[in-house]
């Protein structure tokens, strides 16, 4: 989706004047017939043309800022998302590291006689 506010300069709480008078001076600036040794210059002023037909209609600016606004909430949603997956999978190894930390210790307890298995019956079992 095509930030129009950018393509014009201005600030998604600039008045239809503000609009009209920075959608003049990149017009003025882009016009394909004013830049013939700019091949870029024709999609400018497309793509200003469009901002500008978007954003001095009352509802076609309301269904576009509705939509932007929908889809950087969606964004946020998805940011956070990755945040919190990020911070499990970090979590999950600090986890995995402790499991394992704590079976290398059990298993040198246990080859240095500090540890022994007993039995259901309290029987002292041999050392591995």
């Amino acid at each position: 989706m095509k930030n129009y506010y950018n393509i014009l300069g201005v600030h998604p709480s600039s008045s239809k004047e503000e609009i009209k008078s920075a959608y003049w001076q990149l017009a003025k600036k882009f016009h394909p017939d004013l830049n013939h040794n700019d091949p870029q210059a024709e999609e400018k002023f497309k793509g200003i043309n469009e901002a500008q037909e978007i954003l001095l209609d009352d509802e076609k600016r309301k269904d576009y800022d509705n939509r932007w606004r929908a889809r950087e909430e969606q964004k946020a949603r998805r940011e956070k998302t990755k945040a919190q997956q990020a911070e499990f999978f970090r979590n999950s190894q600090n986890a995995a590291f402790a499991v394992t930390l704590v079976i290398i210790l059990f298993i040198i307890a246990l080859a240095t006689g500090v540890l022994t298995l007993g039995t259901a019956n309290g029987n002292k079992t041999s050392k591995l």
